[in-house]
């Protein structure tokens, strides 16, 4: 049992959060040690959503845009936009040894701060344009962010082997796949969230191992079910009823999903259905002594989500494989001992780091793969004790890392990830926006009050938010400064707010014959011409046109579903609006009124059972 030792506040958002015992413990193993004498990582300063926050504003996973190869000059696909001031390669020169990141490397002054020198190396050394392998283990899969081992693939993210597949996100070995989160080891699967193991379904949600299958919520080992919930091993079932195949395929046939009218009409009446039907607390499988949601074969993991095979984690809010003794981390496999970083793949005692690789004893870096022993670093491989990417011997290294660190504790960095100021992307550009929506400000000087995330905004607090449009940069003090030098907007002993950058940068509008109102598409998909692929369709919600590819319509004419009405972007936001906030409530269980903790909140007016009385009431 854990024991609370301290109750902090927020330097941002002024909430209170507790630090406990086993918290502590954890800091000081990752603490790094040199020379007999242990440099602390002190406890938070900010809380677990405003720590979050911060690193989600650094992960630019679905705006794409086209621009120039900085080094070669080429056409590019890349997830930074043409206007930011920073050298883009092409993946395949990023990885060459054409050049060479070390030789952008900087010495270690005492008189700035360490965030302002890791700045500047950061705005010098070349950016991949894509993280991805097209053209190595990939192909014609160029538009997909943290992305391995695909075919075919359009718009996916973090996600590997992976074929003939759209605007879809997380988890791996799917195929033939359009507008679906979290799925694993499937096919032919559209507007699926949380599916294992599953075929030709359409509208699923958590489930496992079924097929052909629609309209259905928490279904496993079922086959040919519509409009059901709870079934276990179950075939031709309608509304939770099991029937004879042929009574099945008759009473299907007036069920027309393929109009598009109908297809609402039919969405909205079940899920109006399920809301009346009790909800599991939290969907966890082989699980002990943890919390929060989607958790599988864990011990000890807390406030966490999304989550496989992981041990005595905390505060993760992606998709994670393998992770042990780590917290504050955002995505990805196999880590130990990590935190307060992202994707530290494969990595060993990693903190503050986005995206190293394979490396260990890694503090302050972003892609540094098989490395060792580095301090300030960027795109590095296979190199140990550099600082700021220069090279040192490990007697210099284990000398200046020590005075840099309590160099850093004065000017209040040690112990924090970097501030949202120095992130390559806007703020909307990122997931951040996703979970933490802000209104964007209007000019470039201006002060706008803004409320804090929902998570914040529950507990009745506000911020005062400081935004600034790209390249320029508001400070609290009203100062300007240049694209070049960031604001690191570091809590400090005061209440300090923080800094974020704003993109206005827009992608010019496709190059098509004409753009249609999504209301005056045809309702059926029979009806849709080819000459589709030549349009522009306009958004029914935000009025932003968007495309329809060729093996998009193929792929709705082969499933007889109606071609959609909204931008991809507003499809993400809706499925994403299937999933419960990311925050944990204390209520009851609404049957044996046992303690539960779950994501839904104590005031919202769905039933919650907790893992018994559910099972009883499903099997």
């Amino acid at each position: 049992m854990e024991k609370v030792i301290e109750t902090k506040t927020c330097k941002h958002c002024s909430i209170s959060f507790d630090i406990t015992d086993k918290d502590m413990e954890f800091y000081e193993k990752v603490s790094p040690t040199f020379w007999w004498k242990k440099y602390s990582i002190s406890s938070p300063t900010l809380c677990p959503d405003c720590r979050q926050q911060r690193r989600a504003s650094f992960r630019n996973e679905r705006k794409f845009y086209s621009r120039k190869c900085d080094y070669s000059g080429k056409d590019i696909i890349s997830n930074f936009s043409p206007d930011k001031n920073l050298k883009v390669y092409a993946h395949d020169v990023w990885l060459s040894d054409t050049w060479n990141a070390m030789d952008y490397s900087l010495d270690v002054y005492f008189d700035v701060s360490f965030f302002s020198q890791y700045s500047q190396l950061s705005n010098s050394v070349p950016k991949v344009s894509m993280i991805n392998d097209n053209g190595i283990n990939s192909i014609n899969s160029e538009y997909c962010y943290n992305f391995s081992y695909g075919k075919n693939v359009y718009m996916v993210t973090t996600a590997w082997h992976v074929e003939d597949s759209m605007y879809s996100q997380y988890w791996a070995y799917y195929k033939d796949s359009i507008d679906c989160i979290s799925i694993w080891n499937s096919g032919h699967l559209y507007e699926c969230t949380n599916v294992l193991e599953s075929y030709n379904c359409q509208f699923l949600q958590n489930s496992t191992d079924c097929s052909d299958c629609v309209f259905w919520i928490d279904l496993k080992w079922c086959k040919h079910c519509f409009w059901c919930v709870w079934l276990r091993n179950k075939k031709y079932c309608i509304f939770n009823k099991e029937l004879t195949k042929d009574t099945f395929l008759k009473e299907m046939q007036q069920y027309n999903i393929w109009n598009y009218k109908n297809l609402l009409a039919i969405k909205d009446k079940f899920f109006l259905f399920y809301f009346h039907l009790p909800k599991l607390y939290s969907f966890q499988t082989n699980c002990i002594h943890s919390t929060w949601n989607y958790l599988n074969n864990c011990k000890n993991v807390t406030e966490s989500f999304d989550i496989f095979n992981g041990e005595n984690c905390k505060y993760y809010w992606w998709w994670s494989d393998e992770p042990i003794n780590s917290y504050d981390i955002l995505i990805w496999w196999k880590h130990e001992l990590c935190y307060e970083s992202i994707v530290p793949d494969l990595a060993y005692k990693s903190c503050f780091t986005d995206y190293c690789f394979n490396s260990s004893d890694i503090f302050y870096s972003e892609h540094c793969y098989s490395c060792q022993s580095c301090f300030g670093c960027i795109w590095l491989r296979n190199t140990s004790y550099c600082i700021l990417n220069k090279q040192y011997t490990k007697e210099e290294y284990e000398t200046l890392v020590p005075k840099i660190i309590e160099h850093m504790m004065t000017t209040w960095e040690w112990g924090e990830f970097f501030p949202s100021s120095m992130s390559p992307f806007g703020y909307n550009e990122t997931v951040a926006q996703e979970y933490y929506p802000l209104t964007p400000p209007l000019s470039h000087s201006l002060k706008k009050d803004l409320t804090l995330p929902l998570s914040c905004k529950e507990r009745g607090q506000e911020w005062m938010f400081q935004f600034s449009l790209s390249p320029v940069i508001a400070r609290k003090d009203d100062e300007a400064i240049s694209e070049d030098h960031h604001v690191a907007d570091t809590p400090r002993d005061d209440h300090t707010w923080p800094v974020f950058n704003w993109s206005t940068y827009e992608s010019p509008p496709p190059k098509v014959d004409k753009i249609i109102p999504a209301d005056k598409l045809p309702q059926n998909i029979e009806d849709i011409p080819d000459d589709i692929l030549n349009w522009a369709i306009e958004c029914e919600v935000t009025k932003k046109p968007f495309r329809i590819i060729k093996q998009e319509l193929e792929f709705y004419r082969k499933h007889k579903l109606p071609i959609p009405r909204r931008h991809p972007d507003q499809r993400h936001l809706d499925r994403m609006q299937l999933r419960n906030p990311r925050k944990l409530y204390e209520r009851t269980c609404d049957k044996c009124h046992k303690p539960i903790q779950t994501t839904y909140a104590p005031d919202r007016p769905e039933i919650v059972y907790c893992q018994t009385c559910y099972e009883k009431e499903v099997y």
